[in-house]
C-alpha cells in the first residue's frame, strides 16, 4: 500500500524512447481514471475517442524522456495527459465512449508523446492500445459489501428446486 502520494505511479514499465514521424515516443503501461465523459470525432478515415487523465508520480520520468519541464499541480501532485483511442468505425468509437465515462478506470498499454499547442505550450498525449475499462464506482453511500458473517443471518441466494433450469 502506498505510504505517500508520490509512491503511486500511474505509468509504469517504460520502454526505450524512439523517434517516429511524430517525434520522440515511448511505450508504458497506464493505470488511471477518465477525467470526463469521452468525446468521439472523425480523424481522417478513422474515428478517435478523446478524453484525459491526471498522471501521478511520473513527472520526473516524463521530463527526462522528453526534455520537457512539466510541473505537477501543487495541490494534487499530478499532470494532465490527453487520451486518444483510434478505431475503424464510428459504432466502435461510440461503444468505447459509452464505457469510458468520467471516473472509469483505464488500464492499458499506451504510446506516449508530446505535441505543441498554442504559443509555447506543450501537451502530453497517450495513444491507447489494448485497454481494460472498469466502470466508474458510485460515490454515494450504498449498501456495504457482503461479508462472511452476513451469510449466517439467512442466505440471500436461497433458490428452490423449481427455480433451477435442470
Amino acid at each position: 500500500m502506498a505510504t505517500k502520494k508520490n509512491d503511486f505511479k500511474s505509468l509504469i514499465d517504460f520502454g526505450t524512447p524512439s523517434e517516429s514521424k511524430n517525434g520522440t515516443e515511448v511505450r508504458a503501461t497506464l493505470s488511471g481514471f477518465a477525467g470526463k465523459d469521452s468525446e468521439v470525432r472523425k480523424a481522417g478515415s478513422s474515428f478517435v475517442v478523446s478524453n484525459f487523465t491526471n498522471l501521478a508520480g511520473v513527472v520526473d520520468t516524463i521530463n527526462e524522456i522528453f526534455g520537457t519541464d512539466f510541473v505537477e499541480n501543487p495541490e494534487y501532485n499530478t499532470i494532465p495527459a490527453g487520451i486518444s483511442w483510434f478505431t475503424h468505425t464510428e459504432e466502435e468509437a461510440n461503444a468505447i465512449a459509452e464505457r469510458l465515462k468520467k471516473g472509469a478506470r483505464l488500464r492499458t498499454s499506451v504510446t506516449i508523446g508530446t505535441r505543441e499547442g498554442d504559443g509555447d505550450k506543450i501537451y502530453l498525449d497517450l495513444r491507447v492500445d489494448q485497454p481494460y475499462i472498469e466502470a466508474p464506482k458510485p460515490r454515494s453511500a450504498g449498501e456495504a459489501p457482503m461479508r462472511k458473517g452476513d451469510l449466517d443471518n439467512g442466505n440471500p441466494l436461497e433458490v428452490s428446486d423449481d427455480d433451477l433450469p435442470f
